[in-house]
């Protein structure tokens, strides 16, 4: 079986995809054989019949085996809102054991290495008793938490990872992702995140940094 990394993070657009497409990159770059996954996506337009979202295309572009998109994003909805409303409105169902079957092929690809990311932060919900945690605690995935470094994030990171450690996942460290140019003292900020949080920081991504470059990708594969 493949190792299966879980892309979390502290709240929506604090660079998840960013993320998962620097990992992909460096597992390419170190000869490793891996690909993408992001099981639900909203906010998607239509093109040639089809509705595409970005997140799911930078995924499958930087996937050194890369998926169809329908394999490796079976859930896609046209709504930038969450997806359990947008479920709902379309008449889908969307739980754990529905995701787990969609996602089935995608999670059996012949590969070394599974980034699956997940949308918004942790408990970002699937419906209203089923959270994106239960689905990356019932895969066993390793978890990797990215923590969007703006005003605010030391609260969040700490609860997140909080709830991560509560859930009996294994969470192999946090990302710092400058994605506040502006923020002041961003430098103490993640020295504050590096005393506070109990799982290793896996590495620190300049604001629009090339992520494969930055992370210290042998504690994740």
């Amino acid at each position: 079986m493949s190792k299966r990394i879980f892309i979390t993070a502290t709240d929506t657009n604090a660079g998840k995809t960013y993320i998962s497409a620097g990992l992909l990159r460096t597992a390419h770059n170190r000869q490793i054989k891996a690909t993408g996954v992001k099981p639900v996506a909203s906010g998607c337009v239509m093109q040639n019949g089809k509705l595409c979202n970005d997140d799911v295309m930078t995924l499958r572009l930087a996937s050194p085996y890369p998926l169809d998109v329908e394999v490796m994003n079976p859930f896609t909805f046209e709504p930038a809102i969450a997806p359990h409303i947008a479920a709902a409105q379309s008449g889908i169902k969307l739980d754990v054991t529905t995701l787990l079957q969609q996602s089935r092929v995608a999670l059996t690809a012949p590969v070394d290495v599974h980034i699956i990311e997940g949308f918004g932060g942790w408990h970002a919900p699937l419906n209203y008793h089923e959270t994106m945690a239960d689905y990356a605690v019932a895969l066993n995935c390793n978890v990797v938490m990215v923590v969007g470094i703006r005003l605010g994030c030391i609260n969040h990171a700490i609860l997140t990872e909080r709830a991560i450690l509560a859930s009996g996942a294994s969470c192999l460290g946090w990302i710092a992702n400058k994605i506040d140019p502006d923020m002041s003292y961003q430098i103490e900020n993640i020295q504050t995140l590096q005393r506070c949080l109990h799982t290793p920081q896996l590495g620190t991504v300049g604001y629009r940094e090339l992520a494969e470059f930055s992370l210290r990708d042998h504690a994740i594969f």
